[in-house]
């Protein structure tokens, strides 16, 4: 619901901030009238600017704005009245204009009315929708992008990480959201391949840093990818009828790192880990192992191979 409109002492304090600090931050001008910055913010940018702000001014401005179906009398009345009985706004507004009643108010305003509060009435009484609280304004287009198939789809052989080729594809964002790294990791042994994204994250961009980085990849070790559920994959028909490997998407945005951390207490001294989950300083499965505490009398000639360089962004999907 809307706040209370702003009084004349607070635009005089707001005043008052800005001849002491013209680039006052809105914050700070806001800890001192009690209000949120971007009330202020649109205060002060609709009324002449920092330089130009005149709290005088600004009242005045604000009564004449104020709605006319709030002040008492006969148009306030019938508006009360008629969504009373179960009429909607456009209904009224018509009525009026046929009536060429003095003093019309629009839609809008009677919409305004009912939402904050001013004429006494309960959106949820009067309006056909019985919406506690007003919708925004924006329009979202609906989704049209293919829905990936879910990662329970995926073969055991794949889960259990019994063979090389199979991939996770992660995207990070930098500072800002001024840089992008993209990055494939094979599950078996865990090496990535990163892709450098100057040119931004949209899904155009994604599609061609995945193109990237299957081109690097030997036709036999490229069986499937694995995303999460990120609006960047939305062209992964495209990966999919190019090169001829499976894809599935996470269950949900936040389940892997929900799943991170069951494993992660389940390995420290818990309830059993699940059978897919690995203990954070286990070794992947088919790694080479050097025996050093245990068979110590036993020469062993396996090296384990040297940490990655370049460790991987990515969760155990």
């Amino acid at each position: 619901m809307p706040g209370e409109p702003l009084s004349l002492p607070e635009r005089e304090e707001i005043s008052v901030a800005l001849i002491e600090d013209r680039a006052a931050s809105w914050a700070s001008i806001a800890h001192r009238v009690g209000r949120p910055p971007t009330t202020v913010m649109r205060e002060v940018t609709r009324n002449g600017g920092r330089a130009r702000y005149r709290p005088a001014q600004s009242e005045r401005r604000a009564e004449r704005k104020r709605s006319r179906s709030a002040e008492p009398g006969g148009l306030r009345d019938r508006v009360r009245s008629e969504l009373a009985e179960g009429r909607s706004p456009e209904a009224i507004w018509a009525d009026l204009v046929a009536d060429d009643y003095p003093g019309l108010v629009c839609v809008e305003t009677i919409y305004s009315s009912v939402y904050d509060a001013t004429l006494g009435l309960k959106a949820t009484e009067c309006l056909r929708s019985r919406r506690p609280r007003r919708r925004g304004r924006q329009v979202r287009n609906a989704n049209k992008r293919a829905g990936l198939p879910n990662i329970a789809l995926r073969p055991a052989a794949v889960n259990d990480r019994e063979e090389p080729g199979h991939w996770e594809a992660d995207q990070i964002i930098g500072a800002n959201n001024k840089s992008s790294m993209l990055w494939l990791t094979e599950r078996v042994t865990r090496f990535s391949i990163p892709v450098t994204m100057p040119n931004g994250y949209a899904s155009a961009d994604a599609l061609a840093g995945l193109v990237e980085a299957l081109e690097q990849i030997p036709e036999h070790l490229r069986l499937s990818i694995t995303f999460d559920q990120g609006s960047e994959w939305a062209d992964w028909e495209t990966l999919v009828a190019t090169y001829g490997i499976d894809a599935w998407a996470t269950r949900t945005r936040h389940g892997n790192a929900a799943r991170s951390r069951t494993s992660t207490a389940s390995g420290a001294g818990g309830s059993p880990a699940a059978p897919n989950s690995r203990p954070p300083n286990q070794p992947p499965r088919n790694t080479p192992q050097t025996s050093s505490t245990a068979n110590a009398g036993a020469a062993s000639t396996t090296r384990a191979p040297p940490p990655s360089t370049m460790p991987s962004p990515c969760s155990d999907r």
